[in-house]
């Protein structure tokens, strides 16, 4: 079941987010705001993850215009997630090159990049198994995820690292007032098992 953003904590003082039950709508998201959507699962909810969504980067996107999608423990911008332990999945539009870019990153410093076209949508899948070091990112062209287009992988995570803040969206606060993001990611499908009193309990909606 997907995701009702409806419920979620938006973070957002000029008013670049807007939502609706199944999308999150950035538009001239700069780079030098706090501006954010998330929801508070709980301390150490999050050790498997298994989350599909879709989104894509509109041209409008400015240089160095940035947005992300993530897991972290703290509340912040996703500049901010380094006070602890994260996964974020940048959207970007590069300064040097002019292109699209979407980038997997953990706190560990593990870094991989596939190169995206604007006003595409394209379909992902972010993977970590329980307890392991490693996450990664498929993307895919087409909505049954039949059509890969490229696996990320990211070491880092740290093997007893759990999450407790999941982020449909969130600014990168470099301080940059030049550098804005538009576009959209929408239908988050969490497909997370938590274990409470020794029962399995699969795909808490919220």
């Amino acid at each position: 079941m997907a995701e009702d953003l409806t419920g979620y904590t938006e973070v957002d003082p000029v008013g670049y987010i807007s939502k609706t039950s199944s999308r999150v709508t950035l538009a001239y998201l700069l780079c030098s705001v706090d501006a954010y959507l998330y929801h508070d699962f709980g301390v150490n909810y999050f050790d498997k993850i298994d989350l599909q969504f879709a989104g894509r980067v509109s041209s409008s996107t400015a240089y160095d215009g940035m947005c992300c999608v993530g897991f972290a423990n703290n509340v912040n911008d996703s500049a901010g997630w380094s006070q602890s332990q994260y996964i974020s999945v940048e959207f970007y539009r590069s300064n040097s090159t002019g292109k699209y870019n979407v980038t997997l990153v953990t706190s560990g410093v593990g870094v991989d990049s596939y190169e995206i076209s604007a006003n595409t949508t394209y379909y992902f899948t972010l993977s970590r198994s329980a307890g392991s070091n490693t996450v990664t990112l498929k993307i895919y062209s087409d909505s049954a995820r039949t059509a890969l287009l490229d696996t990320l992988s990211a070491d880092g995570v740290g093997t007893s690292t759990k999450f407790q803040y999941f982020y449909p969206a969130a600014s990168f606060n470099t301080g940059v007032s030049s550098d804005a993001f538009y576009g959209y990611f929408e239908n988050f499908v969490l497909n997370s098992i938590a274990i409470t009193g020794g029962a399995q309990i699969i795909g808490l909606p919220w």
